[in-house]
């Protein structure tokens, strides 16, 4: 039995001493601007790695590019458009949340984020969108549960249309029952884990110190699933068709009979390009698992060029569109960009120290 103080009051409860400590003041708020500053430069030095290495491996390959700019144009549309479906499911699943964004927020959040991955390990595409999204009233836990999401069920989607893609190759590419077998493997590899059941319990023994923080998470079910494979078909058709967009800027043409194929080579070169999550945006796997699947069809010189010039277009476009997005779409003012799930406060810690 407790025991009472001796003039009759309750002795003091060091939970109830511990005072609530607003992240979104004092040093936090002098800080954000030097920690946003940071992964600004971080960012554009990996892009910027990204492009040198690009061409450094052109001038390797004595390679050189005779290009028709509207094809080149096309590939670029091709892949925002695809990002920005993508962007589209990422806006669902936030939807789904305690504090959803609208639509132009989470696709600009979605966009520029992507960027991240140029950044070695992947982590910073989802730090990016938690801090390009909570200032328009998102939770960072809610916009990292749905980064994750989104990003497994589209590696899932793609891993599955590489497999039926190179199935419809059938003969015309000789190694086609390896690479679906490959594709469609590591397609429900990742199908599994974004499994309902499956990621939510995940998420709940991840996040378990955090129990509040859960109730806002975006809510994972088989309608959710299914919504994000099928608008995974769209997004990886396009990026697809960008490299054949590509092909065609470079003064030559694939017969649309060999489409699937390229559909599919781009797919199953960015799932694994992924896996690898070391190399940032999958460099070096990407192109090698392309150059591989395209060779016999493109021959040797047409496949290293058309896959080195897709990178290319394909950090451009986003560099542009980044750039457009982040001086259009503007949060509102007066909004924090740290967010938790508790509405901005966090228990100080008991010894009073900042962290």
């Amino acid at each position: 039995m407790t025991q009472g103080r001796d003039d009759g009051s309750e002795p003091p409860n060091p939970a109830a001493s511990v005072e609530p400590m607003d992240i979104s003041t004092g040093r936090w708020t002098h800080l954000a601007p030097w920690i946003k500053g940071a992964i600004g430069v971080l960012v554009l030095a990996a892009v910027g790695w990204q492009i040198w290495k690009t061409i450094e491996e052109f001038r390797e390959r004595g390679l050189t590019l005779t290009i028709e700019p509207n094809g080149m144009i096309a590939a670029g549309l091709l892949y925002m458009a695809g990002l920005v479906i993508q962007g589209s499911y990422f806006y669902v699943l936030l939807r789904s949340s305690t504090h959803p964004i609208s639509w132009l927020a989470a696709v600009r959040a979605y966009v520029v984020g992507h960027l991240g991955k140029y950044v070695p390990g992947k982590a910073f595409v989802v730090v990016m969108r938690v801090g390009l999204a909570t200032p328009f009233g998102a939770r960072a836990g809610s916009v990292a549960v749905a980064a994750f999401y989104e990003t497994l069920l589209m590696m899932a989607a793609g891993g599955l249309m590489a497999g039926v893609g190179f199935v419809m190759a059938g003969r015309s590419l000789s190694n086609a029952a390896f690479l679906a077998t490959l594709g469609s493997g590591v397609g429900l590899m990742f199908l599994v884990m974004c499994e309902p059941r499956v990621f939510n319990f995940l998420t709940r023994t991840i996040s378990r110190r955090w129990p509040e923080a859960q109730a806002s998470f975006p809510k994972i079910n088989p309608r959710t699933l299914v919504l994000g494979l099928v608008m995974g078909l769209p997004t990886w058709t396009l990026w697809g068709l960008g490299h054949v967009a590509v092909i065609h800027g470079l003064g030559n043409e694939v017969a649309p009979p060999l489409w699937p194929i390229l559909i599919a080579s781009v797919a199953l070169a960015t799932v694994l390009g992924f896996v690898v999550a070391v190399l940032p945006g999958g460099l070096g796997v990407r192109e090698w698992v392309l150059m591989v699947t395209l060779e016999p069809l493109l021959g040797l010189s047409l496949a290293v060029t058309s896959t080195l010039a897709l990178r290319l277009i394909q950090v451009f476009a986003e560099l542009v569109v980044s750039g457009i997005v982040l001086g259009a779409i503007r949060p509102p003012a007066g909004r924090s960009a740290v967010g938790d799930e508790s509405g901005g406060t966090l228990p100080a810690p008991p010894d009073g120290s900042g962290a």
